[in-house]
């Protein structure tokens, strides 16, 4: 296909965008040449990559959305972001999982055996505001033993050194544990989370198992790396800053499946050659994404599609077997 003719495709609309068997709303760039499209990410038990579809068909124009132009100016704003940390290091099969549950867990932690009772995770913060307010982190944990009755595991947690709580749980349950502590413990850049196991009285085996953690604290409306994903948080008006371009993309990202596309912005130039992005969010809720030009990626592969015709009518099998029951 030529240029020429698929220029044409994009402006006509007649490329279909799709993914997990839905549509996928785009818009095209000036020159007809590209498309853009929210690109969201995908994480299961089984895979932790998206895959959108480009074919031939009717395509599906992103929904242009026009807000109120800020009439106001708002200096040192924060919201509340959640960062989320996760690897999936190692299976754990000793739960009654469902099929499609994340058995994958980070690490473990042998409470009683130096060397082996004690993690320590490293994470990035990015601008953390200045307030009195407080931060929290929230473990998931998995529990791998059972020691007779009563609780069988104590987490010990520290924050850049400093003690912020325990989490105390039985058997092999699955346990979602917050603590609060002063945002002022938050560094920028880089902080450190140990968790160190600690034997109960009485129990003379502990092993658990370390799924992922959140942490929650006020965050001020800075991009980083030329992108930023937000709420509005109630604030009236929201001003962005740190873009290096002035060619900047707001999204409304509530549902990745429909993105709606922020018309009539207000972009200004700040001091540093750097520029800064002013709004009026629809709802405190809503999710946006702000992103600069040099903040937008390509598809990290492309595949082109080879018709295998697996489902035609000369495709026959010679035996066929139906596959036990899952065991549980």
């Amino acid at each position: 296909m030529s240029q020429r003719d698929t220029e044409k495709l994009i402006r006509k609309y007649r490329l279909a965008l799709s993914c997990q068997g839905q549509a996928i709303p785009y818009f095209s760039d000036k020159e007809n040449r590209g498309i853009y499209f929210y690109g969201f990410a995908h994480n299961d038990v089984f895979s932790d990559e998206n895959i959108f579809w480009l074919s031939l068909g009717p395509g599906q124009r992103m929904q242009t959305l026009r807000l109120d132009k800020p009439k106001k100016f708002f200096a040192d704003q924060s919201f509340t972001f959640t960062l989320h940390k996760e690897e999936d290091n190692g299976p754990v099969l000793s739960q009654p999982w469902e099929n499609t549950d994340d058995y994958w867990v980070w690490s473990y932690a042998f409470s009683g055996y130096p060397g082996l009772d004690l993690l320590s995770f490293a994470f990035q913060v990015d601008n953390p505001a200045v307030t009195s307010d407080n931060a929290a982190i929230t473990l998931h944990f998995v529990g791998g033993s059972v020691d007779g009755a009563g609780n069988d595991h104590l987490a010990e947690v520290k924050l850049n050194g400093y003690p912020i709580g325990e989490c105390i749980w039985q058997g092999i349950d699955l346990l979602s544990c917050e603590m609060q502590f002063p945002q002022y413990l938050l560094q920028e850049g880089e902080n450190v989370l140990d968790i160190r196991g600690v034997l109960l009285g009485g129990a003379g085996f502990s092993l658990f198992y370390v799924d992922s953690f959140d942490v929650r604290y006020s965050r001020t409306f800075q991009a980083v790396e030329n992108s930023l994903f937000m709420r509005g948080d109630g604030h009236e008006t929201v001003n962005i800053s740190g873009f290096e371009s002035s060619r900047i993309y707001l999204l409304d990202i509530s549902d990745p499946f429909q993105p709606r596309f922020i018309d009539n912005l207000q972009v200004k130039r700040s001091s540093g050659n750097t520029y800064q992005l002013l709004f009026n969010p629809e709802s405190p809720d809503t999710d946006y994404l702000a992103a600069a030009e040099p903040a937008l990626l390509s598809p990290l592969d492309v595949i082109p599609y080879t018709y295998t015709d697996l489902k035609g009518e000369l495709n026959r099998a010679n035996y066929w077997q139906k596959p036990p029951p899952p065991s549980r």
